[in-house]
């Protein structure tokens, strides 16, 4: 099960949280801000959403297998990926069964073989 750590920026966000709560001189949390973007695109560049790497790695092989098919359209991608992170979160976290999962999304429209074929990578890769 992946588990979301603490981000670098979330000191820095309390920090700056604080500072303004107290009423620390602009130049202060001016100099917060500054660290707080610094922080955040270290993290955007470094990847730090575990669940965008578990799609990227094995979801969206999966989807572009299918798309060649032509089994899923690409408007359908967006729909997909918020079903793989629903995946990630709940099925993976024990809040939702997958049987549950599976039938959710199958009436939103998506192939429920798809979903299959995704949460049994998913489970083979993990």
């Amino acid at each position: 099960m992946v588990r979301k750590t603490t981000s670098r920026t979330t000191a820095i966000r309390y920090k700056l949280k604080q500072a303004k709560l107290h009423g620390l001189p602009e130049e202060t949390i001016l100099d917060l801000k500054k660290q707080l973007v610094t922080a955040m695109e270290e993290e955007r560049s470094a990847g730090f959403d575990p669940y965008s790497k578990l799609y990227k790695n094995i979801v969206k092989p999966i989807l572009e297998r299918y798309l060649a098919e032509g089994v899923v359209g690409k408007a359908q991608f967006g729909l997909y990926r918020s079903a793989s992170f629903e995946y990630f979160k709940k099925v993976m976290g024990g809040v939702m069964p997958k049987d549950v999962w599976v039938t959710k999304w199958e009436s939103q429209g998506l192939d429920p073989a798809v979903l299959e074929d995704i949460a049994t990578a998913i489970g083979e890769k993990i």
